[in-house]
């Protein structure tokens, strides 16, 4: 099944047909992305999905259904990966075709021919079940290739020659003037942010160029030469594509920030349609003998492998960790969605200090809650256990989690030797959550020190802490810990 449906001008498809035709690779790659793969639709020989298109958990798709009279119809789908359920046709028109289909939050794009129209361009609104042509087709112009990022929308005028023009959605109106008004091919266009990027073919073979919608001004150059820089896409700062150069093809990217370019491959093989999200890039490569999906990593520069197998899978698109792609390992075209493992997100930084971050330090003995409700002074007094060659602390939760009842007159002390005072509770108008302080280490020399066998010192194994809980304040709490730590100078 051609990737264009009717309606797609001859040259460009011929450009994506020739894309995909298969060339063997003795290289075979050997990194694996960890990930796990979700089939998004159960087609058949009569009723096949393809051009998959995804944005946070929205997904889209074209579905192509023979009908019993004969021919096909082509209808667009959307499916929420984070709903589940069933997937919703947002088209259903049996006598009509919509394809090429594109997704940004809610908003998704696609074209619409019919039998007495050559193709308009339709927004779909998802949050309010609405579709709106934003690009009417008539006798002599029809348009096609749709891309949609935030606010713009971007696609092919045809009308005699191949152009690449826009929409602002935010605004409702049709940009001021034409991305491109000249008779070289422009094919492809690609948007996201304030730019847009597109293959030129004014040279005689496909060059990339970028546009600044902002600034209305001049297209500019991103990548040239003798062989074809086809199928761009964009992301922020970064533009991907393909560079076919005798007859092998390789991605590379273009910072649009720092103007360098970066070659992302070198595997001689065919590569299809590159997309980026982020700084993760996605493919379809044959290398191994039949077209997979395949990722390269921006910021750790890494290449893996993403899906595999029997069969070709291609045509993907990408939107953070989830991928989705066409397979046609069962005989025909389905989608899938391949997410991507994550490491989970690092703990935040704690609010505690050393000595009562449980990441950090152990829990000796069970914590001791001493509340004072009138003016009258709290005591508290408990032993506990030593091993020679750990740390030991106090930790002092001041105070409720809320920030009620803190204190800043609270006494520590282990074996007479007074740990904490008044003065590491400040600033008393405003004392802190948590407090604490190295009791000893067995490296300390004090009083409470024995000798073992061998005339070495050690901690006795029994220790008396005792705490004072004063003041004048009506009501307050603290809750004693003693911890310990391997490290003994911390």
């Amino acid at each position: 099944m051609s990737p264009y449906a009717p309606g797609i001008s001859s040259v460009q498809r011929a450009l994506l047909v020739g894309s995909l035709c298969l060339g063997l690779a003795s290289d075979v790659f050997a990194g694996r992305l960890a990930g796990s793969i979700t089939q998004l639709t159960t087609g058949s020989a009569n009723d096949t999905q393809t051009t998959p298109a995804i944005s946070g958990t929205n997904v889209v798709w074209t579905d192509n259904a023979r009908l019993a009279g004969g021919g096909t119809n082509a209808d667009i789908y959307q499916y929420d990966l984070s709903a589940g359920g069933v997937a919703t046709n947002l088209t259903n028109t049996p006598d009509q075709q919509e394809f090429l289909d594109d997704v940004d939050g809610t908003n998704v794009v696609y074209t619409h021919t019919s039998a007495s129209n050559l193709g308009d361009i339709v927004v779909y609104d998802l949050a309010t079940g609405t579709g709106t042509t934003v690009a009417g087709a008539d006798a002599k112009t029809h348009f096609e290739q749709p891309s949609i990022r935030g606010r713009y929308i971007v696609y092919v005028r045809s009308s005699g020659q191949d152009d690449i023009d826009g929409y602002d959605n935010a605004l409702g109106a049709p940009f001021a003037r034409p991305v491109t008004n000249d008779a070289a091919i422009q094919a492809r266009p690609r948007v996201s942010g304030d730019y847009i990027v597109y293959e030129d073919y004014g040279s005689g073979t496909a060059d990339i160029y970028g546009y600044q919608i902002s600034t209305n001004g001049s297209p500019f150059s991103i990548a040239t030469g003798p062989s074809n820089q086809s199928e761009p896409d964009i992301d922020g700062n970064f533009v991907v594509w393909v560079d076919s150069a005798a007859g092998i093809d390789q991605i590379y990217s273009f910072d649009l920030t720092t103007r360098a370019t970066r070659q992302l491959t070198t595997v001689a093989s065919h590569k299809v349609q590159p997309r980026i999200s982020g700084t993760r890039v996605v493919w379809a490569d044959d290398r191994a003998g039949n077209l997979d999906i395949y990722t390269y990593d921006l910021a750790t520069n890494s290449e893996d492998v993403v899906v595999d197998g029997a069969g070709d899978q291609m045509l993907s698109a990408i939107s953070g960790n989830r991928v989705v792609y066409t397979s046609n390992a069962s005989g025909f075209e389905q989608v899938y969605a391949f997410t991507i493992n994550t490491p989970p997100p690092p703990p935040p930084p704690s609010d505690k200090p050393f000595g009562c971050d449980p990441a950090k330090t152990d829990l000796v003995d069970a914590s001791v809650v001493m509340t004072r409700t009138g003016k009258m002074p709290v005591f508290a007094s408990r032993a506990f256990s030593t091993v020679a060659g750990h740390s030991y602390w106090v930790c002092v939760e001041n105070g409720l989690p809320s920030g009620a009842q803190r204190t800043s007159t609270f006494d520590f002390g282990v074996d007479g030797h007074l740990v904490l005072n008044p003065s590491d509770f400040k600033p008393s108008h405003n004392p802190p959550h948590w407090v604490s302080a190295r009791i000893f280490d067995d490296d300390d020399d004090r009083g409470h020190r024995e000798r073992d066998e061998h005339g070495h010192h050690w901690q006795s194994p029994k220790q008396i802490w005792a705490a004072a809980l004063f003041g004048s304040i009506t009501s307050a709490t603290v809750t004693v810990s003693i911890r310990t730590a391997l490290d003994p100078h911390h």
